[in-house]
């Protein structure tokens, strides 16, 4: 039920809020309004990276496999990017 009812808040809330980016004139974007045939939430998931296991248990982190000390600017030199 509570599913639900974020569902028909998200379609409800949708309008008005992709209105008011688009009418926004410093917007370096246009937003828009997908409908659910075309993107859901599995798809948005994927596109964010998102990926979760089900169930299962992860392997066991041996702590005397990490470095002393790490500096990903050596291990990746020209990869920095702003976040």
């Amino acid at each position: 039920m509570k599913i639900f009812i974020v569902s028909l808040l998200a379609v409800v809330l949708a309008d008005p809020i992709v209105d008011k980016i688009n009418s926004n004139p410093k917007s370096t974007w246009h937003a828009r309004d997908y409908p659910p045939e075309i993107i859901n939430t599995a798809k948005v998931r994927a596109m964010c990276g998102t990926k979760v296991s089900e169930g299962g248990e992860s392997a066991p982190l041996d702590k005397n496999d990490l470095p002393v000390e790490f500096d990903s600017r050596e291990r990746w030199p020209g990869k920095l990017q702003p976040i």
